[in-house]
């Protein structure tokens, strides 16, 4: 018992190391629902659940610390200063739409019918976001894994708990308010819960008679079933070659990415993802015939496994296991390749994006995020740093302290030049046609209106004047304002920045960044006299200051800015990202792996000196 509470906390630990805060939740669900599904029938069942419950997440809690102690730091960096966003209040479902979804569960045994990056997606043609709803087990695992879901009362009590687990996922989020918080990817959890009981029910099956000619009876039923959709698919793939069914589609996809973003304007990209979705559903293609070849391989297995077993015992589950690995090899060989965006772009690179590419540099640019009838962003959330493109419009789940709210203060006819070049804007960026009154220069208009910002100042710069003001609210004021001459650098009362020298000086002037990277900030700089360095990037207590090889304090100024005191002179300065918090998970997560390492090598001798007396 005591070994599977180590390997059920290690399990956990690796889950939440590479997990979202929502996927880690879901995590710590299955094992607590799990264990005390498992312990219910035994003895002094609260002590059993008790022990089953707290030692493995105490265990995963101390493996996975160095990621979820710094977590925790941002998280209630949003809950005092941010919001906390969830993708599906902005796609929301219907009970219709979530009902209308099972459909789509095939996709689940063949991935590949799901579509790919480089064509069109089942999910977005049925109003699905493509995020909300993927995933992949194994044709094998979820055969088994289903046929043991419907008939557990044939399963041993140890696992029937899975069953009702994978039951709890697919019905939950579908029929419960509980679905803007769970939604599609709430399934991982049930593809969780039928591995467990396909595993015993592959055991069953390669032991049991009786059970055996039920599960070759569901291989019959199922043969058939996965050669038939091949074959539909052969014969759609001879009708479309038909020219006028072949323009029929073709229209209906083009009729589906009108408002996706980047395609009006570019009809090159628009056919190349119709061409990539003939290619893609074709029976001639290895992404077709490949998982159904496995699939119809993997039936013929457990329909000859008498046969099959005489040859070798353990032959009929290699040849499983293997059809499902070399399928999760296949998939991934072709999935992960497309997650380069130069090679294949989830938004084509059209020309807009590659001015601003080589005129942004280190300042921002500024996405107009309206929505318009029929239309989507002009990017989708966060892609911009996909193509290196730093913009003061992202969108995270969890948003600190930030700017991103606030723009809503901008209007469609009139971007607050001055603020937004405050913010280190360059340029701003709108839908083609939408022109926003004022005299802003056009610098491109090939794909996507880019407007220059005048008024954009460099991400770093020296302040030589500051000044104290009331609250956020105010300053927030201050930026937003035009008439503002925006000449000094602003701090609330709280921060206890201290004075500057009043020698006279220029209002500001710009600073050299010499490297940038997600995690490091490299500067020089040379004042005339005592200033402040206020570099553009958001505030965030992880971030650590040293100048000329010394620490020095970081302020936050400007609402959502950072800011050093510097002395007179040339100055080396460094912003490394190094939280405390990641220091004290690192410490949590080292002693944890020491005490399962101390911990089972004495549950090892121990059992073998036990045995030995024996």
């Amino acid at each position: 018992e005591l070994l599977y509470l180590f390997l059920s906390g290690s399990f956990l630990g690796l889950a939440l190391l590479g997990a979202t805060l929502q996927s880690a939740v879901f995590a710590l669900f299955i094992l607590a629902l799990t264990n005390t599904l498992w312990s219910w029938p035994k003895e002094r069942r609260m002590l059993q659940i008790s022990k089953c419950v707290f030692i493995p997440c105490m265990i995963a809690l101390g493996l996975s610390a160095v990621m979820w102690v710094p977590s925790i730091q941002l998280f209630l960096q949003v809950l005092r200063h941010g919001s906390l966003l969830s993708p599906a209040h902005a796609h929301p479902y219907t009970i219709a739409d979530r009902l209308f979804s099972f459909l789509l569960l095939g996709t689940f045994f063949v991935p590949e019918l799901m579509g790919l990056v480089r064509s069109a997606s089942i999910t977005t043609l049925a109003g699905i976001y493509p995020m909300d709803f993927s995933g992949y087990l194994g044709f094998s695992e979820l055969l088994l894994g289903s046929w043991a879901l419907f008939t557990l009362r044939l399963s041993e009590k140890i696992v029937r708990p899975y069953g009702w687990l994978v039951v709890i996922a697919f019905l939950v989020p579908i029929f419960t308010p509980l679905y803007s918080w769970l939604y599609h990817r709430f399934f991982l959890v049930g593809t969780l819960g039928l591995a467990v009981i396909g595993a015993e029910r592959l055991e069953q099956f390669s032991r049991n008679g009786n059970l055996r000619n039920r599960g070759q009876r569901l291989a019959r039923w199922a043969l058939p079933i996965i050669a038939s959709v091949f074959v539909i698919l052969a014969i759609v793939n001879i009708i479309w070659t038909f020219p006028s069914v072949h323009n029929r589609i073709a229209a209906f996809l083009w009729q589906h990415s009108i408002g996706a973003p980047f395609a009006d304007g570019n009809a090159e990209w628009v056919r190349s993802r119709i061409a990539g979705t003939f290619a893609h559903y074709s029976v001639l293609s290895p992404m077709m015939f490949v998982p159904f070849g496995l699939a119809i391989i993997a039936c013929i297995t457990l329909m000859r496994w008498d046969k099959i077993s005489k040859v070798s015992p353990v032959l009929g589950i290699v040849i499983l296991i293997g059809c499902s690995s070399l399928h999760t090899v296949f998939w991934w060989g072709n999935y992960i390749p497309m997650l380069d965006p130069k090679e294949f772009p989830v938004l084509p690179t059209v020309p807009s994006i590659t001015f601003l590419q080589h005129h942004a540099d280190e300042g921002r640019i500024y996405i107009h995020r309206r929505g318009y009838p029929g239309k989507q962003y002009l990017f989708l959330d966060n892609e911009p740093l996909l193509y290196g493109l730093s913009t003061v419009t992202g969108y995270e789940s969890e948003v600190p302290r930030s700017f991103y709210p606030e723009l809503l203060r901008i209007s469609d006819t009139f971007p607050h030049p001055k603020a937004l070049g405050f913010l280190g804007v360059s340029y701003l960026v709108f839908y083609p046609g939408l022109i926003p009154s004022g005299t802003l220069p056009m610098a491109d208009s090939s794909s996507m209106a880019i407007y220059a910002n005048p008024f954009a100042r460099p991400r770093a710069a020296l302040y030589y004047r500051k000044s104290i003001l009331a609250n956020d609210s105010v300053i927030l004021d201050r930026i937003f304002d035009e008439n503002d001459p925006h000449d000094c650098v602003w701090f609330t009362t709280t921060e206890d920045a201290p004075s500057l020298d009043s020698t006279p000086a220029p209002e500001w002037e710009p600073a050299a960044i010499v490297r940038s990277s997600e995690n490091e900030v490299d500067l020089k700089t040379n004042a005339s006299r005592s200033a402040y360095l206020v570099l553009t990037d958001s505030y965030y207590p992880g971030w650590n200051c040293f100048v000329d090889g010394k620490p020095q304090k970081i302020y936050r100024c400007n609402f959502n800015m950072r800011a050093v005191l510097l002395s007179a002179g040339a100055h080396h300065v460094a912003f490394i990202f190094w939280p405390y918090t990641a220091v004290i998970g690192g410490w949590c997560s080292f002693c944890t792996v020491l005490f399962l390492v101390l911990g089972s090598l004495g549950v090892y001798w121990r059992r073998k000196s036990f045995f030995g007396h024996e």
